[in-house]
């Protein structure tokens, strides 16, 4: 899910990276998806930023992220919209939009990370020293060695 998502999100500022070559990339044939999308570019990174954030979220819930991690991907939503509104798809230097794409949803998802990853680090824990394990097999299913 957090993978799609990223996806999502990638084709979604990629998009709005093209439109400054757009004029350039259809003189020399070049395929963008800001050609593709033209006048609907904003409607496309509505979709795609909804569902990079979607995708996201559902990631969370999954790996049950604390309130940093949702408190992160709210401000990454909000950023993603503050995006969408300040973008001048007829301006070749669209790309104010942001100063770097990778700069603020990174600073807004990472407060989550953290806690995530001592989350996982704890359920495996849990898991591992969860007692006993089937008799003949440990954890990772090797033959114990029976004391001689």
């Amino acid at each position: 899910m957090l993978y799609a998502g990223s996806i999502a999100w990638v084709i979604g500022y990629d998009t709005i990276y093209a439109h400054q070559d757009a004029e350039d990339d259809a003189l020399i044939g070049i395929k963008s998806t800001a050609l593709l999308f033209g006048e609907r570019t904003r409607p496309a990174l509505m979709v795609f930023y909804g569902l990079a954030v979607a995708l996201i979220g559902v990631a969370l819930a999954l790996a049950g992220a604390g309130w940093m991690a949702w408190l992160g991907l709210a401000a990454f939503a909000v950023h993603l919209v503050w995006q969408i509104e300040r973008l001048e798809i007829g301006d070749p230097s669209c790309a104010c939009a942001f100063s770097s794409p990778t700069e603020m949803p990174g600073c807004c998802c990472l407060p989550g990370c953290y806690p995530m990853q001592c989350l996982a680090r704890r359920v495996k824990r849990r898991i591992i020293c969860s007692g006993p394990q089937p008799s003949g097999s440990n954890f990772f299913d090797f033959p114990e060695k029976k004391p001689e």
